[in-house]
């Protein structure tokens, strides 16, 4: 059973749990994931509407020209995170709207299209503007915690949020 605002509805969690993890790997429509479900079309299509009304999948729309749109103003963002953080939301071309992203996870993302290494990357450009990172609600002062911490988000990044990113055409 899953609960919204407007009222509460039936859920199969073992379909939701799959068309979540096939959706991980790419965008599809509900007729190509039916068929490794064993479920119809509607049924799956019922089931991605369900997903979408808890904010755990949404519509891809993206064009080619949107595409290209997306990259060119994520490149801007993305060098705005050197002054500060501005603008937190990447364009995401599938999604025909933004993906919030962090100012480190940024970071991340500029040093990935410079070639260079993520975590150094980051530390120089925070180290420059003298600011440090906060883990467990404690400002790190040495650069040797700030590079451990720096480099546990990068693990955690490259794990978890730069496929879905690239994915939705944002990275």
């Amino acid at each position: 059973m899953a609960r919204l605002p407007q009222g509460e509805f039936a859920l199969d969690r073992d379909l939701c749990l799959r068309l979540m993890e096939s959706l991980a790997e790419a965008p599809r429509s509900a007729a190509s994931l039916a068929p490794s479900t064993g479920r119809s079309a509607e049924e799956v299509a019922e089931a991605l509407v369900a997903l979408a009304a808890l904010n755990l999948a949404a519509p891809a729309v993206g064009t080619p020209h949107s595409t290209a749109t997306a990259s060119a103003f994520n490149a801007h963002v993305l060098e705005l995170a050197r002054g500060g953080d501005t603008i937190s939301a990447l364009a995401a071309p599938v999604l025909g709207s933004g993906v919030e992203t962090e100012r480190v996870e940024r970071l991340f993302l500029l040093a990935l299209r410079q070639e260079s290494d993520p975590v150094a990357f980051a530390w120089s450009v925070l180290s420059g503007r003298g600011e440090r990172l906060v883990r467990d609600g404690r400002l790190l002062s040495s650069a040797a915690d700030n590079l451990e911490e720096l480099g546990d988000r990068w693990h955690r990044f490259g794990r978890e949020r730069l496929p879905v990113l690239q994915a939705l055409g944002a990275a």
